[in-house]
């Protein structure tokens, strides 16, 4: 198999197996041997109807799944002016709305970046030394503990999935955004949540995230008026760019991830061989009810 760069196996790789057998060997010693460290697990809400159902089935499959990694913690991180009535049910965090953000540029995703942004602020002191923060979505379930995957995460060396991009460095709109948006750059990883990252690297890196967002979100304002490469697919900058300001501003701090592309299924006829240790939610999902196929969608008010 013709692996890419951004695949780094060669510690895993066994010359008699492809890369992807020889790291499902490793897995499976690692979780057969109770290795891991302990997680915190972070995902970040707004006050919006929709994660309310959203939040208690991601708790369920935390509480179904993870064992290992529950000696760290998991915390919810709530965007909003108060608290709300999950509180007590839920390990949470009340966030600071980004308000001026907000206000300059209506861009929902603010709310997360500024959320891991004013909770590692806050508790990255009370945190253990080598603490292993994993960055999470809400519309994910755990399926099994994914405390193996951490084994080899430590300050300098953070783990990420692998993204819908690629660098190719031939003009594609992905290059496009490595020439446009980062300073110093020949190229970067292509991450997506799960992100696995030291407590410390993610101090310093939240607050160029939150910058690399705002660089690309006010490149043109107001962004409605974007008609370029940049608005239209693959990119999607209407939505990812958060996604992009991450892995853009981690290249511009020199950081160097490993980059799996094994850890998340997402939804669809794909996710009935299943193989990954969790799933990641799509828009919309295909199923089967009484026999016929039909589309779930998770933002729907009656998704349950």
């Amino acid at each position: 198999h013709d692996w890419s760069p951004w695949n780094l196996l060669s510690n895993a790789c066994d010359p008699h197996r492809t890369c992807r057998a020889a790291l499902k060997k490793q897995d499976a010693e690692r979780k057969a041997k109770g290795l891991g460290p302990p997680l915190h697990l972070l995902f970040s809400v707004t006050a919006m109807e929709k994660f309310e159902w959203e939040s208690r089935f991601f708790m369920y499959w935390y509480n179904t799944s993870q064992t290992l990694s529950k000696r760290g913690s998991v915390t919810r991180l709530l965007t909003a002016a108060h608290e709300d009535h999950l509180m007590d049910e839920i390990p949470t965090f009340v966030a600071e709305p980004p308000t001026e953000d907000m206000n300059r540029d209506s861009y929902v995703p603010y709310n997360k970046i500024t959320s891991i942004l004013q909770w590692i602020n806050a508790k990255h002191d009370e945190l253990p030394e080598d603490a292993i923060v994993v960055i999470l979505d809400v519309d994910v379930v755990l399926l099994e503990d994914i405390a193996y995957l951490a084994v080899d995460v430590k300050r300098g060396h953070p783990l990420g999935t692998k993204g819908f991009m690629s660098f190719s460095n031939d003009d594609s709109p992905y290059d496009r955004m490595i020439t446009r948006y980062c300073k110093g750059c020949k190229t970067a990883e292509p991450l997506a949540v799960p992100y696995f990252i030291h407590k410390t690297d993610l101090l310093e890196l939240a607050p160029r995230w939150l910058e690399k967002c705002r660089e690309i979100r006010t490149d043109t304002l107001p962004w409605s008026s974007v008609t370029d490469w940049r608005a239209y697919k693959p990119l999607q900058l209407s939505w990812t760019a958060e996604q992009w300001a991450f892995l853009l501003a981690a290249a511009e701090m020199g950081l160097k991830f490993d980059v799996r592309e094994d850890t998340s299924a997402f939804t669809g006829c794909g996710v009935l061989e299943l193989d990954e240790p969790m799933i990641h939610f799509s828009d919309w999902t295909k199923g089967i009810k009484n026999g016929q196929e039909f589309k779930w969608s998770k933002g729907m008010p009656n998704a349950l």
